[in-house]
């Protein structure tokens, strides 16, 4: 296992605003940065703490993602986005769709 240390990450296409995107795997570091951050926001989310969670998980786990402006992620629709995050979430064992991750 120790000669896969930092070999490169495996990567899946997915379908996305009619077009398509590559969908990284996260680090165990990068989980727990994600996870820093959705504990940051606390239960009493609103609009724009909920956005910036979900424009950091698309730079993390989106490839060519990581140098798109906020501007940039505003000009897609809403549910596209969260479609994308649930997305990424399951492709890294995360989230409500973990248990269909490897599907």
């Amino acid at each position: 296992m120790k000669h896969l240390v930092n070999a490169p990450q495996t990567t899946a296409e997915v379908d996305f605003a009619g077009g398509k995107v590559e969908l990284r795997r996260f680090t165990v570091t990068e989980v727990k940065k994600l996870s820093a951050a959705g504990e940051k926001m606390g239960d009493g989310q609103d609009f724009e703490e909920q956005l910036k969670l979900i424009r950091l998980t698309l730079r993390m786990g989106v490839i060519g993602a990581e140098k798109m402006t906020d501007k940039d992620f505003d000009s897609f629709a809403m549910a596209d986005l969260v479609e994308l995050v649930e997305m990424v979430m399951s492709r890294n064992g995360l989230g409500s769709g973990a248990a269909d991750a490897g599907n």
